[in-house]
């Protein structure tokens, strides 16, 4: 799908918050200073979107929708371990099989309990059990997590599972910030207010920020309203009239 045109990009966001900080609106002549105050702006305020604040009358913080997305995994024999996507954040909900395989969901469960049942001794098999665990990294590259399965898979299943998302810095090559066109003025405000605290400027775009998040939130929760809605102290997190308590859904009418 293309993106809108009326969505926000990387460019347009260099130069909204380069005007501001009173630099010049065409980062072309910028010097190497001036590129790294605007990206440190918009960084912050990335973070600040993409992590909002509790806003007056949530008893929840917000978690967007759009991170929290849907992905697939293909097994093969005789192979247990697989590579988890380099955004992944967190899986939620646990794995499910396609139709054409209508076997329960696999459990999730602790690393420990996978490893030690895969220790007992070569068992293969339909996955049952799944556990998440970071693997090892040097630091050349950024650290990324796994899943193991238990028994070790004895065939092809297509797995389908939803992760909650780590979001990158925008680029010249990756302009657009995930939440589309419907919150890109929420994000310019974001990385506007930002700017302007580090010029020590009057507050404007930071009341402007909170008005329009208290819009995208609005609009989030009416678009998607079986998504994750927010997080809150502690291990549990409602989806609609379910609740997920360390992983495991429960129904919250029962």
């Amino acid at each position: 799908m293309t993106e809108s045109t009326l969505s926000m990009t990387y460019t347009e966001l260099l130069a909204e918050v380069g005007d501001l900080l009173r630099i010049d609106r065409d980062y072309s002549s910028w010097s190497a200073n001036d590129r790294l105050l605007v990206d440190s702006c918009i960084k912050r305020g990335l973070r600040r979107f993409y992590n909002p604040p509790l806003l007056p009358g949530q008893s929840v913080v917000h978690e967007w929708s759009f991170l929290h997305i849907l992905a697939t995994l293909t097994t093969v024999a005789n192979d247990s371990d697989y590579d988890l996507p380099a955004d992944f954040g967190g899986v939620e909900g646990g794995f499910t099989y396609d139709p054409s395989n209508p076997y329960p969901p696999i459990r999730t469960v602790g690393e420990g309990e996978v490893r030690e049942r895969l220790a007992c001794g070569v068992s293969t098999g339909r996955p049952q059990l799944a556990a998440i665990r970071p693997k090892s990294s040097d630091g050349t590259s950024g650290q990324i997590q796994e899943v193991i399965f238990w028994p070790i898979v004895d065939g092809i299943y297509t797995l389908s599972y939803r992760y909650s998302v780590i979001c990158n810095q925008l680029s010249e090559t990756k302009p657009y910030p995930l939440g589309g066109m419907q919150h890109s003025q929420t994000i310019l405000e974001a990385c506007l207010a930002e700017a302007e605290g580090s010029d020590d400027q009057t507050g404007f775009h930071e009341n402007q920020f909170l008005k329009q998040l208290t819009a995208s939130i609005a609009t989030d929760q009416r678009q998607s309203p079986g998504i994750i809605r927010g997080r809150s102290q502690g291990n549990s997190v409602r989806v609609g009239n379910l609740v997920t308590y360390n992983g495991v859904l429960y129904d919250a009418n029962s």
